[in-house]
């Protein structure tokens, strides 16, 4: 097993698939939010951890189906959100980062972390 440290173009070395989580997807990209698996077909990895624990993640279920030994493998995600938004009317919050394109990542007045559009907020 190898420490990860956040970089989703790391080399992959065996030759085989690796499926990853305990890193949450929306903390891998950097110009869109997304808590949906990353799936990287050229150096065969795939992150799943949906963040499930933080504001404004999701439960991830990541499929792999192959009907024989002969075929490829079939690649399929399922998701559950059931996370309420975090960010209220007239709510003062906290910016945490800015520098994502369409979105700020912020904390509110309870200490709860979310992602929101750019343009929602009165300042941001």
């Amino acid at each position: 097993m190898r420490k990860f440290r956040g970089d989703i173009n790391a080399p992959n070395k065996t030759g085989k698939w690796i499926i990853s989580g305990h890193y949450p997807v929306t903390f891998l990209l950097k110009s869109e939010i997304s808590a949906l698996p990353i799936i990287r077909n050229e150096n065969k990895t795939v992150s799943i951890d949906g963040g499930a624990s933080l504001v404004g993640g999701q439960l991830n279920a990541f499929i792999i189906e192959k009907a024989s030994e002969d075929t490829e493998m079939v690649f399929s995600n399922v998701w559950a959100d059931k996370y309420p938004q975090c960010v209220y009317e007239n709510e003062i919050v906290s910016v945490i980062d800015d520098s994502c394109e369409g979105y700020t990542h912020i904390r509110n007045s309870k200490g709860e972390i979310d992602w929101i559009p750019k343009g929602l907020g009165k300042y941001f």
